[in-house]
């Protein structure tokens, strides 16, 4: 049963990764914005992990938010590559001065 949740986890991913981008044309720092709000998030469920397992306590549904935060962290670090690699053809008209400033940029990401 396990191949289950794999193919919905897979299905997620690909809506995902098909219609964010679309969406977030609104805002072009929508990615980083949600990009670091999963990373707080990560930190936040971290700590309380942490206090669980100094009192003794169980941290399994602890576990199972970090698995589902990090599924959104993969998924926007996907996303974001996407957008360097978009951008970087477009640099590519602009000239030497903008393609350096793009690998500058995706070079600090990566």
């Amino acid at each position: 049963m396990r191949a289950a949740p794999d193919l919905l986890i897979r299905i997620s991913l690909f809506i995902i990764i098909f219609f964010l981008p679309r969406i977030s044309h609104a805002s072009d720092t929508d990615l980083e914005k949600d990009l670091q709000r999963t990373l707080e998030q990560s930190n936040t469920v971290i700590e309380r992990a942490k206090n669980k397992l100094k009192a003794g306590h169980s941290i399994t549904s602890e576990i199972t938010q970090l698995k589902n935060i990090a599924e959104e962290i993969r998924a926007t670090h996907l996303l974001l590559k996407e957008r360097f690699s978009i951008r970087e053809e477009q640099t590519q008209a602009l000239g030497a001065k903008a393609q350096d400033r793009h690998r500058v940029m995706s070079e600090g990401y990566s």
